[in-house]
């Protein structure tokens, strides 16, 4: 697979791991240490399970902004 090919299915697994809420298979698809930019801030995630934790938090942070549910892609 070459780096393109490889790209996109990277972005396809981010967006069915977002659609579905998979924790898991969401925080698969990115580095660490993972730099984010949410609220006007920078944050460091430093591992996958501490993206899986903060993921699981900000569920409830998507249903109150009405994206839970939502699909992107």
């Amino acid at each position: 697979m070459n780096e393109e090919d490889s790209a996109k299915a990277t972005v396809e697994a981010f967006i069915a791991a977002f659609n579905a809420q998979d924790h898991e298979a969401l925080a698969n698809t990115l580095n660490y240490p993972h730099v984010r930019l949410a609220n006007g801030r920078f944050v460091t995630i430093e591992t996958h399970e501490e993206f899986v934790e903060m993921s699981k938090r900000g569920k409830s942070h998507l249903a109150a902004e009405g994206l839970a549910g939502q699909e992107i892609g």
